[in-house]
């Protein structure tokens, strides 16, 4: 077994703050990156160092355009969707609030009457017929 050499520490420092990054390639892809290194005059580490930047801004660039996207389609979306349930919530309560629901003489089920259709212009006629009254006007009649 040899000893190992003395290593310096300003070695071991540097070392520590900038450590090894191996990677393996076949023989094309190094090939390019030598011709690419000697067409430059850059260094392996500074050919990676550009092609990291260069990787970095374009991911920032496409995170930024996707947001983007996403929240113009999620507007979109978002728009559309409540504008359906505000409308769907309003005719509901609406329908609720307004529609003239009577039972069936026959059946028994309820019968809804729309306004403005003919069996809506049919009970408004019986009730006049059969001169209904605000219940003030009926007080006020009985006490004059």
């Amino acid at each position: 077994m040899t000893a190992r050499r003395h290593v310096p520490l300003s070695r071991l420092r540097y070392e520590a703050k900038h450590p090894t990054v191996a990677v393996h390639c076949d023989l094309e892809t190094k090939a390019r990156l030598v011709a690419l290194r000697e067409a430059t005059g850059l260094s392996l580490g500074a050919l990676v160092k550009q092609a990291l930047g260069l990787l970095e801004r374009d991911v920032d660039v496409a995170r930024q355009i996707g947001l983007a996207e996403g929240r113009s389609l999620g507007v979109e979306e978002g728009h559309f969707v409540g504008k359906a349930e505000g409308y769907n919530l309003g005719f509901a309560e609406a329908d609720a609030r307004y529609r003239v629901r009577y039972p069936c003489a026959l059946c028994g089920s309820l019968i809804s009457i729309l306004v403005d259709s003919a069996e809506a212009k049919l009970m408004v006629k019986a009730l006049v017929d059969a001169r209904w009254a605000h219940a003030e006007c009926r007080k006020k009649r009985k006490q004059s």
